[in-house]
């Protein structure tokens, strides 16, 4: 048995991909998932990595739209809100639950209206982009509290799905190549540019956190070849700056992405995270092909837990426990992000099953 470790050496353990004491613990809820479980028991005004144990925290706080803080509303109702972003980004979002927005239209369609009206406004930096005090918290929760602290970022291709929708961005790799890399270089100097000011002013962090929604179900937005032709290395050049200030990166993509994992290695990934199991990632299939190159977090089916039936919830928690941790590298988390559909005692449930099956 390994000797205890902080969480905070728990998790530097885990990313490279040695034996810790027991397998790390993370989560991501949505926004109205733990106000819902304080009539369930849950202790009111306590942080979830308290009150389960977890490992890690992260925070956000570095903006990337071309406009920052530009909103202009175009209609409103009872239900939902939408609003034209600082992209010129179109959504239409719930008012009152969580969810993903909805992309209505975007004004950047082509390379001409890139280079016109967004060029020099994405690659301006202001510490006005910066939320400080996020970065700053966050370090300070961690360090008192022996955690590991994530400062989170965004890759590229999720930038320009943000600027110009997956249709338009997709095309412009096979038709207009020069536009995309164009607008990608400018996301990762503007990127670059704000994170030695985070870096500078608040301190480094104990890792990062990219994301970047690259899949959809059953199907990446784009093949292998194309990621490495045109994505890879844009995100290359970000991740190589993280790692020359010595941040090993965790990176999040929705969807089904294993064909493009070898790219993720590529690029210098440490950890991949969340592998949605009802887009058709399986973490029984990539433990066995990529595992001694990169880790894993997530794959636990959270329909299963929505059942809210704990002999469910223990047979998915132990199958994706005991082959995620095999050999090291695995952190127990969701395949995505946790809803109030499920019941506090069965999230509770799941870490302690985490817990029972993980250790070393």
């Amino acid at each position: 048995m390994a000797a205890a470790l902080t969480s905070r050496e728990r998790v530097q353990t885990i990313l490279r991909r040695q034996i810790p004491d027991h397998i790390g613990l993370a989560e991501s809820f949505w926004g109205d998932t733990v106000p819902s479980w304080i009539s369930q028991g849950y202790p009111k005004g306590q942080p979830v990595w308290k009150v389960f144990g977890h490992d890690l925290i992260a925070t956000w706080g570095l903006a990337h739209e071309a406009f920052p803080g530009r909103r202009g509303l175009i209609k409103e109702t009872e239900e939902w809100r939408i609003v034209k972003d600082g992209n010129g980004a179109t959504m239409r979002n719930w008012k009152h639950r969580p969810g993903v927005p909805e992309h209505l239209g975007f004004e950047i369609t082509n390379g001409q209206v890139w280079r016109e009206q967004y060029r020099d406004a994405t690659r301006a930096f202001s510490p006005a982009r910066v939320s400080l005090d996020n970065f700053v918290n966050a370090r300070k929760t961690a360090a008192d509290n022996g955690l590991f602290c994530c400062f989170c970022g965004v890759e590229v291709f999720e930038i320009g799905k943000n600027y110009s929708g997956h249709e338009h961005l997709c095309m412009g790799m096979l038709a207009d190549p020069d536009w995309i890399n164009d607008m990608f270089a400018a996301f990762v100097d503007q990127q670059i540019d704000g994170w030695k000011y985070i870096f500078e002013k608040a301190g480094l962090p104990d890792g990062i956190w990219l994301y970047g929604d690259i899949g959809f179900k059953h199907h990446p937005f784009i093949g292998l070849d194309m990621y490495r032709d045109i994505v890879l290395p844009h995100n290359k050049r970000l991740i190589d700056f993280f790692k020359s200030h010595g941040l090993p990166v965790i990176f999040h993509s929705c969807g089904f992405i294993e064909p493009l994992v070898p790219g993720f290695i590529e690029s210098g990934i440490d950890m991949l995270q969340a592998m949605e199991v009802k887009a058709g990632c399986d973490l029984l299939r990539l433990k066995p092909l990529y595992g001694a190159r990169i880790g894993f977090m997530g794959n636990v089916d959270i329909r299963v837990l929505e059942t809210n039936n704990l002999a469910k919830v223990e047979e998915e928690v132990k199958k994706k426990v005991l082959c995620g941790k095999e050999g090291g590298g695995f952190i127990f988390h969701t395949d995505h992000s946790v809803p109030k559909s499920v019941k506090y005692e069965t999230y509770k449930f799941a870490v302690e099953c985490a817990m029972k099956y993980g250790k070393y």
